[in-house]
């Protein structure tokens, strides 16, 4: 089973790019295969361009379109995800999640961003066919602290936990009736 994660921050070190590296570990300790991407791993004119003929976006594009599942994880800035991450994202074909799992993580400095993902994030997967989407967590920025060995406070990492149990459930219903394309 393999599974594309995205890391829609676009700074090297940051709390998205913690999370995604934390359900990479949880993750490849279930066999699950993971390709990592990170919006800083493509050329801001490519993503801008829409540059088709870039290397690495083409291999974005064939690893999430042989994936099960996705994961996603974005600051949110002003109500609302990461704008280049929205710009990868708009480069993927309309129906690139169509059966597909995707959990989504979001970090926000307060709980007044707390329905981001319901209302930025969500909408987007959505239109793109998402089979289901998983609850996923906003975390706030103090939940998350680059001096602490685990980075996440206890309550956080329960609550993303909790989100992985459901995904990697999720795509292991969804392997095991997973039903043939019909014709009509």
């Amino acid at each position: 089973m393999q599974v594309v994660s995205i890391i829609g921050s676009p700074n090297e070190i940051s709390r998205s790019a913690k999370i995604i590296e934390y359900s990479n570990k949880i993750l490849s300790k279930n066999s699950i295969v993971n390709h990592t991407y990170s919006i800083r791993d493509f050329p801001a004119d490519d993503i801008f361009y829409a540059n088709y003929n870039n290397e690495n976006i083409n291999q974005f594009f064939t690893d999430v379109s042989q994936s099960q599942g996705v994961v996603i994880a974005t600051p949110i800035y002003k109500s609302s995800l990461s704008g280049v991450l929205k710009s990868l994202l708009d480069l993927l074909p309309q129906d690139a999640f169509k059966n597909k799992t995707i959990l989504p993580f979001a970090n926000a400095g307060s709980v007044a961003h707390l329905l981001a993902l319901d209302y930025s994030l969500k909408p987007i997967l959505s239109s793109m066919k998402a089979s289901e989407i998983i609850s996923g967590v906003i975390a706030q920025d103090k939940e998350i602290q680059y001096d602490n060995p685990n980075y996440f406070d206890d309550s956080l990492k329960k609550r993303i936990d909790e989100s992985l149990r459901q995904f990697l459930q999720t795509l292991h219903r969804s392997q095991v009736c997973e039903l043939p394309d019909f014709v009509i």
